[in-house]
């Protein structure tokens, strides 16, 4: 676990954090990260070279994989200008109920989708999948859900509380990713708790 730990998270998107924690809690296959700072790029490479996974980029991305192949395929899939939210979410670790749902809504609408699974996720007393927070790290899940009652995202979601709790007593949760994840578990708990935690 600790090769990952050892990513620049200062120069990443803070959404990286939850695709990350993906990895470790619930076997996420791959990770997509932005890369607004190319600089960066050479140092996250060498991290996930040092923990047997293979990557590939682009001018916009940097893709994480198990395997070289796997790796090229998601970026030559996220390249395509047909539609190809399905298979890219699956590539991505989306459940497949996931993935057809950012499909049926589209790429162009994703973040429209983001809102409105949000919302319900307010109505049903469901944090625990809420998207809303993921561009600041602070989600449990790497996808938009279906629904806010999704049972495989919702075993994704336990999953990540799980690695984080496990986590706390031996970790420093001053430090980054720590400080990310232990307030996304904060989170999930004032939004369950209404408030007390």
């Amino acid at each position: 676990m600790t090769g990952w730990l050892d990513l620049p998270w200062a120069d990443l998107p803070a959404s990286v954090r939850v695709d990350v924690l993906g990895i470790l809690a619930y076997r996420k296959p791959a990770i997509r990260i932005p890369l607004g700072d190319h600089t960066v790029a050479e140092r996250v490479a060498a991290v996930i070279t040092e923990v047997g996974w293979s990557h590939a980029s682009d001018e916009e991305y940097l893709v994480a994989a198990p395997l070289p192949e796997v790796a090229l395929h998601i970026l030559d899939v996220d390249r395509r200008t047909e539609h190809h939210t399905l298979e890219l979410g699956l590539l991505l670790g989306y459940p497949l109920c996931c993935a057809r749902a950012a499909a049926t809504a589209g790429e162009e609408d994703i973040d429209r989708l983001a809102a409105r699974l949000g919302a319900n996720c307010d109505r049903a007393g469901a944090p625990q999948l809420d998207p809303r927070d993921y561009p600041s790290g602070i989600a449990l899940v790497s996808y938009i859900a279906c629904s806010p009652r999704c049972p495989s995202a919702l075993r994704d979601a336990r999953a990540a509380i799980g690695c984080i709790d496990t986590a706390i007593p031996e970790v420093d949760m001053s430090t980054e990713p720590w400080r990310t994840w232990g307030q996304a578990a904060r989170t999930l708990r004032t939004r369950t708790t209404g408030g007390a935690s």
